[in-house]
């Protein structure tokens, strides 16, 4: 199945002072809302969104509006209607549109001098040693 995403509105708004420092902790809240899920054919449907990320102190938001272009073959379409039917979109539906809109929301973010919509990078802990393959029972 194909995802193609296309934008038709970008904001950005920095709400925090250029002279003042940003708060060292900051919380960043990503939200998708998929409006609807419309059908064009039987290997074709169309999914405008909305994504909104918010900081938390308020710093700054962004608002992306677009519509996904979901294309692919008559079996592959049946997770689909099954989500559309209990009123969910498969996640890889979200995470093409989420994937899509972070870039540009990156280089939004640079232009405003606020940090990237991005997931905090978490340090990798020692691997834990596998268990020796070998048992006394």
């Amino acid at each position: 199945m194909n995802v193609k995403v296309f934008l038709t509105s970008i904001s950005g708004e920095r709400l925090w002072d250029q002279d003042l420092a940003l708060p060292p902790q900051l919380q960043i809240s990503l939200n998708v809302n998929v409006l609807d899920v419309k059908r064009r054919s039987e290997t074709q449907a169309e999914v405008p969104f909305i994504l909104t990320v918010q900081y938390v102190p308020s710093v700054g938001q962004f608002t992306a509006k677009g519509r996904a272009a979901i294309e692919g073959a008559k079996e592959e379409f049946e997770p689909l209607s099954i989500g559309m039917q209990k009123k969910q979109l498969p996640s890889f539906v979200v995470q093409a549109i989420g994937n899509s809109v972070i870039g540009e929301l990156v280089i939004l973010s640079k232009s405003l001098g606020l940090p990237p919509p991005l997931p905090p990078i978490m340090p990798q802990g020692q691997p834990q040693p596998k268990p020796d393959a070998r048992s006394v029972i």
